[in-house]
């Protein structure tokens, strides 16, 4: 059986892979001796990067996933997309399965335009399309959806799950803006299948072993939204920090091989922060580490704080007490899961809230630990039940 993974990509952004690898150990339980393939975004520097990655990764194979462009390609009278068309459809060839991994699905975005927002959806849509269009079953893993903020958006969520028996979705907020558009559909709320991700404790060993840190992982992404107030903001967490006698690790999530800035790359904004800091108790990650490995330096932390999203999981699933920098609900709904939703901070609330969040978790650090440890038990059964009702719908789809 050929399992295609869809909605990810393997380098730049680790969230990604954390999903990947974490769908495919699960699946590959159900489907033994599957193949995993991977459609991954098509970017201008190819697919090198990605077919490094796979490799490492043990995927099968990747190839470009297309868009709304190419959905339109015999409207827009473009050879170049009709090309792609003809490609995908050829890498499509002998797929028995698609499961899209498009974490952050439909929703409109406040910082983007009606026109951006569009084109964004419509790209989610392709997929179902093309799915519908050559017969190929298809099933949306466990996603984040909304806000929807226009009628177009909510049609296009109803058009494209009406045909999937059982919704995924994260999280409560998800859960009420599906639930508003889907009223008669089953739908389910689950973690991230990403706090399921192994842990390899190897660099921990090497370079951090019986050092008390702090692990940080800021992001490019709401850097672009607060800019220097951001840097600001981490600098004070540091030196808040360094006057406890902590050691600081930085963990950068999202790393750029060309053409990286503070907008795009997350050890840009690391390296930001840091550099009119002089301490030996501060550490930096600049290497482009797997997903396990990361992992692995943030589940020895003493706490996390992180931006990044899928640190943030990486901390919460290994019973590291946590902090979480916001700009979607999506954060609120993970650390609500693990009983941790009040440190949340939020983009308005100010440093002192932060600084006061710290040195709450460091005294209740061990009663924080034992609290995560437990609630990791329960969403790792949720992950499994998740499956089985993926197989429900598989099952549903095999006999349409």
């Amino acid at each position: 059986m050929t399992i295609l993974v869809s909605g990810l990509t393997l380098h730049n952004n680790k969230g990604g892979p954390a999903l990947a690898m974490s769908l495919r150990d699960i699946v590959q339980k159900e489907f033994q001796n599957a193949k995993i393939v991977m459609s991954v975004p098509r970017t201008l520097y190819g697919l090198e990067e990605e077919e490094k990655w796979a490799k490492h990764y043990h995927i099968d194979r990747v190839f470009p996933s297309v868009g709304v462009k190419v959905l339109l390609s015999k409207i827009l009278f473009n050879k170049k997309y009709r090309i792609q068309r003809g490609m995908f459809k050829k890498d499509l060839e002998g797929i028995d399965l698609i499961i899209d991994l498009n974490a952050l699905s439909y929703m409109d975005l406040e910082n983007l335009s009606f026109k951006q927002n569009m084109i964004r959806n419509l790209n989610i849509y392709t997929l179902r399309y093309f799915s519908n269009l050559w017969r190929i079953p298809m099933i949306r893993w466990t996603q984040s959806y909304g806000p929807f903020k226009y009628y177009i958006t909510q049609q296009l969520v109803k058009h494209d799950l009406k045909n999937q028996g059982n919704i995924f979705v994260r999280g409560v907020n998800s859960y009420k803006n599906i639930s508003k558009l889907c009223p008669d559909k089953k739908i389910y709320s689950f973690p991230d299948i990403a706090i399921s991700l192994e842990q390899n404790s190897e660099y921990y060993q090497k370079n951090l072993l019986n050092k008390r840190y702090v692990s940080l992982s800021p992001s490019s992404v709401i850097y672009s939204m607060k800019k220097e107030n951001y840097i600001h903001e981490f600098r004070k967490i540091i030196e808040h920090l360094l006057s406890k006698n902590i050691d600081i690790v930085l963990v950068p999530h999202n790393m750029m091989y060309k053409n990286a800035n503070l907008y795009n790359c997350d050890l840009k904004v690391s390296e930001e922060i840091i550099k009119s800091i002089q301490s030996k108790q501060l550490h930096i990650v600049n290497e482009d580490l797997d997903v396990y490995t990361l992992k692995g330096i943030i589940a020895n932390a003493h706490i996390h704080i992180g931006s990044r999203y899928h640190s943030i999981i990486a901390s919460l699933s290994s019973a590291v007490p946590t902090i979480a920098f916001s700009w979607h609900e999506k954060y609120i709904d993970i650390m609500r899961m693990y009983e941790m939703h009040k440190y949340v901070h939020e983009k308005d609330d100010v440093i002192d809230d932060i600084l006061e969040k710290i040195d709450t978790l460091l005294v209740t650090r061990h009663q924080t630990h034992l609290t995560l440890k437990s609630k990791q038990i329960d969403l790792l059964a949720e992950i499994e039940k998740n499956m089985k009702l993926c197989m429900e719908n598989y099952n549903d789809l095999q006999s349409l």
